[in-house]
């Protein structure tokens, strides 16, 4: 069993190991922002849904090795550096984490949205495994949409040019900005301001070290240049300055209702992943691909296209639905509102 918690942990528990005290469990990631973690059905990808308007797949899942293999890889840190075009040189040394030739937990980020998505709050599995549909609130708060993105495997070739080169900053002229910044008198040592965090780490830790283990002084690498990682970009020249692009993968998407400010709207998959069912206001929408329903497989659109509006249900709550679920082996629907009231569906042939 995995789960994940706003604190950012996602713990791997194992249900057949279970001790006087507890079950055994271990946390295999963690990082800030964490909003939802699904799993697809045949457990090869791990999907995570942020508090930055970003998604994460980890395609390949192995459980056994994830902490170590994305041992303080932090997917915010990189982000920062897509969207200011900034390289971070602590950033860049995990662009292998993003190589299509990695065959075990291999990273990719998903930031095609219909707006300026921000909180993506929910977050579903379709139940082949085939797409996530997610519910976000933009940085205003003020808008709310829901898109589909497709998570499947695909051609290595679509992540050829999926990359850029960052510019390269003038080392004098970058200390020189940040004593400005600071107010720092000229003379006293940059690092004393320079820099967001220090740390003790292993020199054996560092990427792309072969000496013996001893205790080494770093810094984030956020700002100015960082010493422990010139052996990694003498080995690796192809990689400083160079900054992983995010291919496009929205397919589908819908504007909501902005109502219930503060509450998560629960979305869900049918069992047959053909109908997607989202709370709107007091009642709720079904919404599929096709007028007929199709399966999305059968009607893949060349670009993001609206999702159509099946069925609408209006006042049906005496407050603002904030989740819905379908029955996996039945033909039925379930949604509740704020005012602790739950209803039933079922179709009527």
């Amino acid at each position: 069993m995995v789960t994940s918690a706003f604190d950012g942990t996602v713990y791997a528990w194992n249900l057949k190991e279970q001790t006087e005290n507890n079950m055994l469990f271990e946390k295999v990631f963690l990082m800030n922002g964490l909003m939802r973690m699904k799993l697809t059905p045949d457990g090869t990808k791990m999907i995570i849904s942020t508090t930055s308007g970003f998604m994460v797949i980890i395609h390949n899942l192995n459980l056994l090795s994830l902490a170590t293999d994305l041992q303080r890889f932090r997917p915010n840190l990189y982000r920062l550096m897509q969207t200011s075009e900034q390289c971070f040189p602590i950033a860049t040394t995990f662009n292998h984490l993003f190589s299509q030739s990695k065959t075990r937990n291999r990273i990719e980020f998903i930031d095609d949205f219909p707006n300026n998505a921000d909180v993506i709050s929910s977050l579903q599995i379709h139940p082949h495994g085939w797409s996530a549909v997610s519910r976000n609130l933009n940085d205003e708060e003020n808008e709310e949409w829901t898109a589909v993105h497709d998570i499947q495997t695909r051609d290595p070739k679509e992540y050829e040019d999926a990359f850029m080169y960052g510019e390269e900053e003038d080392e004098d002229e970058e200390v020189d900005a940040i004593n400005e910044l600071e107010g720092t008198p000229e003379g006293r040592p940059i690092q004393t301001v320079a820099d967001l965090w220090m740390n003790l780490i292993t020199v054996e830790e560092l990427p792309g070290n072969d000496a013996n283990t001893s205790l080494s002084v770093v810094n984030s690498g956020l700002i100015g240049p960082n010493p422990s990682f010139k052996s990694y970009f003498k080995r690796h020249p192809n990689e400083k300055n160079k900054i992983i692009k995010n291919i496009p993968r929205m397919t589908h998407y819908a504007k909501e209702r902005n109502v219930g400010k503060g509450f998560i709207k629960g979305l869900t998959f049918s069992s047959d992943g053909r109908v997607i069912c989202s709370p709107y206001d007091k009642g709720f929408r079904l919404l599929g691909f096709s007028e007929t329903c199709q399966e999305i497989s059968d009607c893949v659109p060349a670009k993001p296209q609206q999702l159509l509006t099946i069925l609408e249900m209006n006042d049906y709550h005496r407050d603002i639905v904030v989740s819905s679920k379908f029955s996996p082996t039945h033909f039925q629907l379930v949604t509740g509102c704020l005012g602790s009231e739950i209803k039933w569906y079922q179709p009527k042939l």
